[in-house]
């Protein structure tokens, strides 16, 4: 798109005859007010977010983003008993008891922060073209090829295996004042995160991944299978980790998009480019900036409460905690470069009817998961079996239904030699 080749006053022109042909279109309204609020220009960026809002008028994106806007301008933004999944109204919320002119000043540098997490979201965001590859049990890979209605499963993080999952962008963002702040909040917040991993095409026979991920029912690596999904199974772009842009039952903002993960060296104490180069120094960059409108947040705090028992303080460690939480899983040590991984990452608050819990789990503890939006089975271009899968033939079955059902498909056995 025009925006995205560095053309905004041409994309602002394609956005404008759109609302001319379709007075009603709300994304087109949004997408003008997005292009205002990058140059600064809020106030002309808040008429056209309330002018999308006033077209979808039960739609909790557009009402996101308009609430966002308002905060920005420092404005009061009302929220329902319920509703405190996204910023705007999550902020108000929680400063609900304090006086005006504190919750003017943390209105402000939360919408300030809140911007910067999502420029960085959109610095990361993958725009490549090319499938990519989940590897997985072959109990999922049969769910998927025989149930058209099958959808790929999102876990919460917190039965991801790797001990330092979510931890490495805490140690170059945060000093020890911000650290303290953010396990503060940890302890007033539940971990409402879910996370579907991905690698690119290339590694769909990749003997790393056999041992670490390609495992079966019982464990035994390379045993599982790798599934290639085609680009267009997942969205271009998302808003953010908030699951507000949902009404009914699927509302089509509730997109899923794809971004790239991060790798830091800790050792050199910064991010590895890894061809990447462009998009790691303004991450850098936004990062910086991002460090110091956290601090400038953490300065609103009540220097009498020590202990961060009140009102202010506690709202403030909690803010701190969101934002960062936004980004977070987004990193990784660099000691997992080669992987080169991709992930899907949405929040949903636990009372979403999107959370479920698997019922028919074979051990305890059940996970918490979410679905994909779109259904999996059309999507599938190739299904590699695990070099020690027994009697691979037996699995050409999936071929057959997915060629009856008029998928084109791939199914090959792994020619990587494993001891």
């Amino acid at each position: 798109t025009y925006e995205e080749l560095g053309r905004p006053d041409v994309a602002n022109e394609d956005y404008k005859k759109s609302i001319e042909l379709r007075p009603d279109y709300s994304h087109g309204y949004a997408h003008i007010a997005q292009l205002y609020a990058r140059r600064g220009d809020h106030v002309t960026a808040l008429h056209y977010f309330e002018l999308a809002y006033r077209y979808s008028p039960y739609s909790r994106y557009f009402k996101k983003l308009y609430d966002e806007a308002r905060a920005r301008s420092g404005e009061a933004v009302t929220t329902s008993k319920n509703d405190i999944s996204f910023s705007a109204n999550y902020v108000e919320k929680a400063i609900a008891e304090l006086q005006e002119h504190e919750k003017r000043q943390i209105r402000q540098a939360c919408a300030v922060i809140n911007e910067r997490v999502e420029r960085i979201r959109s610095l990361i965001v993958y725009k490549g073209t090319a499938p990519v590859v989940h590897y997985t049990q072959l109990r999922t890979a049969d769910i998927m090829v025989m149930n058209a209605e099958a959808r790929l499963r999102y876990s919460n993080v917190v039965f991801m295996n790797d001990p330092e999952e979510g931890k490495v962008l805490l140690d170059f963002l945060l000093d020890t004042d911000m650290r303290v702040s953010f396990e503060r909040g940890t302890r007033q917040e539940d971990n409402n995160i879910y996370l579907g991993s991905f690698l690119p095409e290339e590694k769909a026979d990749y003997l790393v991944m056999w041992r670490t991920y390609g495992k079966n029912e019982l464990k035994e690596e390379a045993a599982g299978c790798s599934i290639t999904l085609r680009r267009n199974f997942f969205d271009k772009q998302d808003a953010g980790l908030y699951t507000d842009m949902q009404f009914g039952k699927v509302d089509p903002t509730d997109r899923q998009a794809l971004y790239h993960v991060l790798y830091y060296d800790k050792g050199k104490g910064l991010m590895v480019a890894d061809g990447n180069k462009e998009m790691i120094d303004n991450v850098t960059e936004q990062i910086a900036k991002l460090q110091q409108e956290l601090t400038a947040l953490l300065k609103l705090k009540a220097a009498d409460d020590i202990n961060d028992t009140g009102v202010k303080n506690t709202a403030i460690n909690k803010f701190i905690y969101r934002y960062v939480s936004e980004l977070r899983y987004f990193f990784k040590s660099s000691d997992y470069q080669f992987e080169k991984e991709l992930r899907v990452i949405k929040f949903y608050m636990p009372h979403d009817e999107a959370v479920k819990t698997d019922r028919y789990a074979t051990e305890l503890p059940r996970r918490l998961y979410i679905e994909s939006t779109n259904t999996t089975r059309p999507h599938i271009s190739k299904i590699v079996l695990g070099p020690k899968v027994p009697h691979p033939e037996r699995w050409m079955y999936m071929d057959v239904v997915m060629k009856q059902n008029h998928h084109d498909m791939k199914m090959e056995v792994s020619k990587c030699k494993f001891q």
